[in-house]
């Protein structure tokens, strides 16, 4: 409650901060024919027509925005992932979770909360490998943490910055967190 006292409640208006992987960038809002929502530069703008809920429109636009650019960075990841790891998930989307940033099934698809790449990337990737990790450890025993250490050296430190600003990045509310440590 602390933390979250000390930042402005989203009102999802131009001139609001957002991040996209830890990099601040500044909401706009434009009006035109066409719904859009772009980045450019350090700004994300959020295209809404007359006919648009102005209090609701940008929140649903910069909402899609997210997943789709996430859905991207986890086609690049899994691209990237080297195919001679035992960690080969069957599939992975993105959705929207209120308490947590992903979760695997037993059926080895991922899935992961857009709000996840408002954290730095390091954060994002490491949630990432946690995941994948649970597809040979479904718990989270000692055996699951060194699987966990093998593929990612610095966790710890990601869970430690998960527990200082992850209520805060989950909160729709809020979206945000603060830059001192």
């Amino acid at each position: 409650r602390e933390v979250l006292a000390q930042l402005n409640k989203r009102q999802w208006q131009a001139g609001e901060r957002l991040r996209w992987l830890g990099e601040p960038m500044q909401l706009e809002v434009e009006h035109a024919s066409r719904k859009n929502c772009r980045r450019l530069g350090q700004q994300l703008i959020a295209t809404i027509t007359p006919r648009s809920h102005p209090a609701k429109e940008p929140r649903t636009l910069v909402r899609t925005w997210y997943q789709q650019q996430a859905q991207n960075w986890l086609d690049d990841f899994f691209c990237a992932w080297p195919s001679a790891h035992e960690l080969q998930p069957k599939s992975w989307s993105v959705g929207s979770f209120s308490s947590k940033w992903g979760h695997c099934n037993r059926r080895g698809e991922l899935k992961f909360s857009w709000k996840l790449w408002l954290a730095p990337e390091w954060v994002v990737r490491n949630v990432v490998i946690h995941e994948l990790c649970h597809l040979r450890e479904f718990n989270h025993s000692a055996r699951f943490w060194n699987l966990v250490a093998e593929y990612s050296e610095d966790y710890q430190q990601a869970e430690k910055w998960l527990r200082q600003h992850g209520l805060t990045v989950l909160n729709e509310a809020y979206l945000d967190y603060n830059d001192a440590p």
